[in-house]
């Protein structure tokens, strides 16, 4: 589990400041999910040509930074604002993506012994990225964004006064805090199982 969890932070710090706006993680969470899909038909399509176990690395990131590359052009005929503000994070999501597939919480060949492993450390990401933009907007600035083509539409749903209590959390020194707080009570909820199970 701690292991687990140093692969986690390695993974996730590269996109920390992305996900200041709950619109930014809807649009990184979508393209984890079309990175999952991609690898998935990647993993189906080496194993049918027998390719050198050496060279599947190589291939899978080349494909994820394709995909990567696709993705943005995407966005930028969809969604041109945001697309702008995130074309770094884009590029840097692949990198995260395959620590999250890496991460063997679940199987101890995770991501290489068959296409579906390696897919709850990819829904633990996604559900990151969405869960972490989503809390940080809300405690911060009390709104919640979507992004639009021209830019992000705001929903206010704290009152103002409230901010003074929650802000901190939802700034980044407050949601690393709060991430923290979340390995701790999930560290502790893993060893109270052992212990449990030992007895």
């Amino acid at each position: 589990m701690k292991r687990n969890t140093v692969f986690f932070i390695i993974a996730a710090c590269p996109v920390f400041p992305a996900l200041s706006r709950f619109s930014f993680g809807i649009i990184l969470a979508l393209e984890f999910c079309l990175l999952f899909l991609v690898l998935l038909g990647v993993r189906k399509l080496i194993s049918r040509c027998e390719i050198k176990k050496d060279f599947n690395i190589i291939i899978e990131i080349s494909f994820l930074l394709l995909s990567a590359a696709l993705f943005s052009c995407f966005l930028k005929i969809t969604l041109s604002v945001p697309s702008v503000i995130l074309d770094f994070y884009i590029y840097i999501i692949p990198f995260s993506y395959m620590i999250f597939d890496r991460i063997s919480a679940y199987n101890g060949n995770a991501g290489e012994a068959s296409s579906f492993d390696g897919y709850p450390p990819v829904l633990i990401g996604f559900l990151f990225l969405f869960l972490f933009s989503f809390f940080r907007e809300f405690l911060y600035f009390g709104t919640l964004s979507i992004p639009v083509a021209d830019g992000l539409i705001f929903m206010s749903v704290l009152p103002p006064w409230i901010l003074e209590f929650t802000r901190f959390w939802g700034s980044f020194p407050g949601s690393l805090i709060l991430t923290g707080f979340v390995f701790w009570f999930a560290n502790y909820i893993g060893s109270s199982g052992s212990a449990v199970e030992m007895s």
